[in-house]
């Protein structure tokens, strides 16, 4: 008897795991989102003029950080010398009661800026566009506090800080869950010791294209307020680049951590206008079974960044061919085409003599 129930229990606990596993997601994250870049919350103390105007001012400025990856407006001068004209790129605002208890400030200017203005501006100032459809970055971190060192997930006390600097680069992170199928691929020395071929594996059950890991640590001898160390690894995909970095706190250390991401995701997705009149290229999309699903494509090339317009040239045997006419280079279009999941690539002919080439893709919304 006593046997049997031993033999029941193994059982039972073997088809707990299993299920547990089965039931977690193989894909948690999409390789990319659509980012709000124009609505941006400004504390003011209270609802002056004067206090109005300072808010629209710095939240021009964090919505140009947004929209080109870089802090533009601290270095070019024309973007500088457009910062007291905020209002003029401002849809609309409204008042709202601050809901953070440790903000001093009772209220918040909630302000919706026009999103084509913030592109012009950034285009007549010569800066690169970074579009709403962004990479997510999955994070490992092992931050140690004293002798305790941990992976910070989205419940740890450093998630919220790390989140809101994420927010106003308006970059999309993911924390681990260290579930039983992440602990299984990773532990924390390997976080710490930046060893790649684990993370790699582990993070492929988050359909992660953009993987950053690193380690936090104190200054020898240090107060926590009194010097932090960083090591980070970036895989951005396939490609690994490394930097350090120090500061006087943790919250610092994760503001210069997404700065550089944020110029090293710029150099890969951000779009520069050309002045080319031969931008254009051909994208074949098949597997479009409705007119329905043929609109709905040539609304999602529309929607890309560098695309100035679309025209439907062919409807047949549920293929659509599409000219797309462009304001940047063809490599931007395929790179934003590449952080979606609406299409998938298909091999593509290399072009005849003077003819443009073919993009093949299948459509899979």
């Amino acid at each position: 008897m006593h046997r049997f129930l031993v033999g029941r229990l193994l059982f039972s606990t073997k088809v707990w795991v299993c299920l547990m596993l089965w039931l977690t997601p193989q894909q948690l994250i999409h390789a990319a989102e659509l980012v709000d870049l124009f609505t941006v919350d400004v504390p003011v103390a209270d609802r002056s003029a004067s206090g109005r105007a300072r808010a629209m001012r710095k939240g021009l400025e964090e919505v140009l950080i947004r929209a080109s990856g870089i802090n533009a407006s601290a270095t070019n001068e024309y973007l500088h010398s457009r910062l007291s004209k905020a209002q003029s790129f401002i849809q609309q605002y409204a008042y709202l009661k601050s809901e953070d208890k440790q903000n001093k400030m009772p209220w918040v200017l909630r302000i919706n800026f026009e999103g084509e203005s913030i592109h012009r501006l950034l285009s007549d100032a010569g800066v690169a566009i970074w579009g709403e459809r962004r990479p997510v970055v999955m994070l490992w971190i092992a931050q140690q506090e004293g002798y305790q060192r941990q992976i910070i997930t989205r419940d740890n006390d450093f998630a919220e800080q790390i989140e809101k600097v994420a927010r106003r680069r308006a970059i999309p992170v993911q924390f681990p869950l260290l579930d039983l199928q992440d602990s299984a691929e990773v532990e924390i020395t390997d976080v710490w010791g930046r060893f790649s071929s684990p993370i790699i594996k582990a993070s492929r059950r988050y359909n992660a294209t953009v993987i950053l890991f690193g380690r936090v640590y104190q200054k020898i001898g240090s107060r926590r307020d009194d010097g932090w160390l960083a090591d980070w690894q970036l895989i951005l995909e396939g490609k690994r680049s490394g930097w350090k970095d120090s500061a006087k706190t943790t919250e610092e250390i994760y503001q210069h951590l997404f700065t550089k991401l944020g110029q090293h995701l710029c150099d890969k997705y951000c779009v520069t206008a050309t002045q080319s009149a031969d931008n254009e290229i051909l994208v074949k999309v098949e597997n479009l079974n409705t007119f329905l699903q043929a609109a709905s494509a040539e609304k999602y090339l529309e929607s890309l960044l560098p695309v100035r317009d679309v025209n439907l040239l062919q409807l047949k045997d549920n293929k659509a061919l599409f000219l797309l006419r462009l304001v940047s280079r063809e490599k931007s279009v395929l790179e934003a085409i590449s952080l979606d999941s609406a299409l998938s690539p298909l091999p593509s002919q290399p072009p005849v003599g003077q003819e443009k080439r073919t993009y093949n893709y299948r459509w899979t919304p």
